[in-house]
């Protein structure tokens, strides 16, 4: 018998525990006299604690005692991961005990969590203005409108996305909205949209691109105009200054180096460069222009996440969730993640330098070891002169043959390496998404220790290391992936977010949190599917693919 209050058709369950770690888990009715079996199946050899609880309880002292010890001397099957798992406790002091299985299934109170509805951008709360309390009431009004027309539909899943940061957002308005769902039986998400300011100082690097931000031929002396339109550059907010690098063409030597000024008007940066040639002599002039700039999916992490964390974790404590609560969705932007535009850029903030050169000192060791893995020719002094290192471009060609150069834009100074050979890029670009990737563990880990319900990442685009969770215990529990387009394209977009689930070190919920068969709105003729046969083809391909739950986006 359990202490507290618990509902007459409560499930009760076994589980096996190796400290924190949940490994399997076996549900059952809870009535007295009944046994269970728990399998034992994949479980690597070991002891572990076996406890017997039940859901939905409301004893402060908890749900679940330990009954005993289970040895298990030979591992047999195929190995299972530790479970994400968590415990809710509602408003009104319900616990909500929630796993995740193997096969990336949420189970929330002993029964699996496959939603089927959609991502719903309130009125109320998109549009909420303090100072405007009567556009306030007609914009919920028409909110209770649509609400009551799904529930009438049989669609009781959703989850809220605000379009804007939710904390710009009182707290108040959005208790009103969950109070609400709550009352009606709607099971819910909120998604954050949120996060650190998106201005980021670093370097416009186009690597790839032959005769991007460079003149060339250059062969007589006087003054250069240069104007360069970057269309594939995220926005450009501040142009600080301007690097230039002139080499010779015969020699492949840097000549000459050093900052200009330049005129920033959108994605057009401008302006004029005096050079001092010798008879003879011809060269080209490569630009790097040192920015401010910002990119719809991409938070400044490295030097606003604590600021976030301070706003985030009180803002959260004020609402009081309800039992409907299921999830929280993207804790920094929507769709977090580093794409177009903005690949290419280089991070120059002084704290994700000094968070890459520790990294750098772990992976190396030796100045030596990274000296030989990023093949430059100059000695590199210390860590830090090597995390502030920026390239030109992937490859110069000379007469001398190919040239790689990289800046050092403190100390002003250009080393040569070997592009091509050079481990340089890609330890800046690993680093980089897993740097990312301890924001999203850290963010999740703080909303978890307020409110303790799965947080889901949307995925779009290739594999991201940034979406792999390597811990047992903490960060985030499950990929949203966000899949549009018909058969073919969705089995090709979906192989990813799937991989990053089965990568990850505990098990992951896996749902789709956007679909339909065209993304861009201006181009749907309709609302929604031209048939019920058409969405439930859809539906179907999506399950199909591995799919755990299905938010349409119509």
């Amino acid at each position: 018998r359990f202490p507290g209050e618990t509902s007459k058709d409560a499930l009760a369950f076994v589980q096996l525990w190796q400290g924190e770690l949940l490994y399997a888990v076996e549900n059952f009715p809870a009535r007295e006299g009944l046994s269970q079996e728990i399998s034992l199946d994949g479980l690597k050899a070991g002891e572990y604690e076996l406890r017997a609880g039940v859901y939905n309880h409301t004893a402060e002292q908890g749900y679940s005692f330990t009954l005993g010890k289970v040895t298990v001397t030979k591992e047999c099957g195929q190995r299972v991961k530790p479970k994400s798992w968590g415990t809710f406790v509602d408003n009104a002091g319900m616990h909500h005990l929630w796993y995740v299985t193997d096969n990336h299934v949420l189970m929330w109170d002993g029964e699996p969590f496959v939603p089927l509805g959609g991502m719903y951008c309130s009125r109320y709360i998109t549009n909420y203005n303090i100072n405007d309390p009567k556009g306030n009431e007609a914009r919920w009004q028409a909110d209770v409108e649509d609400l009551l027309e799904l529930k009438a539909a049989g669609i009781r899943d959703l989850y809220i996305n605000p379009v804007q940061g939710a904390l710009n957002i009182p707290t108040w308005a959005w208790q009103r909205l969950f109070d609400f769902l709550d009352a009606e039986g709607f099971r819910y998400g909120m998604e954050l949209t949120d996060g650190p300011d998106r201005r980021i100082r670093g370097f416009l690097v186009r690597a790839r691109q032959d005769n991007a931000l460079s003149l060339r031929n250059l062969a007589a002396s006087g003054e250069y105009e240069w104007r360069f339109n970057v269309p594939s550059a995220p926005t450009l907010n501040q142009l600080h200054k301007v690097w230039y690098l002139v080499v010779d063409k015969e020699s492949g030597k840097v000549v000459a180096q050093g900052t200009t000024g330049g005129t920033l008007a959108g994605k057009e940066l401008s302006g004029k460069l005096k050079l001092t040639l010798e008879a003879n002599q011809v060269v080209d002039v490569y630009f790097l222009p040192e920015v401010t700039f910002s990119y719809g999916t991409l938070n400044n992490f490295w030097d606003g996440y604590e600021a976030y964390e301070e706003r985030l974790v009180p803002f959260i404590s004020n609402i009081a969730f309800g039992s409907g609560l299921r999830f929280i969705v993207d804790p920094f932007s929507n769709e977090m993640g580093i794409w177009n535009n903005v690949e290419s850029m280089h991070v120059a903030s002084k704290v994700f330098q000094q968070k890459f050169a520790s990294w750098l000192e772990d992976k190396y060791g030796t100045l030596d070891a990274l000296q030989q893995a990023w093949q430059i020719s100059e000695e590199i002094d210390s860590w830090q002169t090597a995390s502030r290192l920026t390239p030109w471009q992937s490859e110069i060609q000379t007469s001398a043959g190919p040239r790689g150069f990289v800046l050092d834009p403190e100390a002003g100074q250009i080393y040569t390496l070997n592009m091509k050979q050079s481990q340089f890029w890609d330890d800046y670009l690993l680093f980089r998404d897993l740097s990312v990737l301890d924001y999203n563990m850290k963010v999740s880990s703080a909303l978890k220790e307020v409110v303790n319900v799965p947080v889901i990442f949307k995925h779009t685009g290739l594999f991201k290391d940034y979406f792999v969770n390597p811990s047992l215990t903490a960060g985030f529990d499950g990929i949203g992936m966000e899949v549009y387009g018909t058969k073919d394209t969705l089995y090709s977009k979906s192989g990813y977010a799937l991989a990053e689930a089965i990568q990850s070190a505990r098990t992951m919920w896996l749902l789709v949190t956007e679909t339909e068969l065209i993304e861009a709105i201006s181009q749907k003729t309709i609302v929604g599917y031209p048939s019920y046969e058409v969405m439930e083809d859809q539906f179907n391909h999506l399950v199909g693919m591995g799919a755990k739950g299905i938010y349409d986006f119509g």
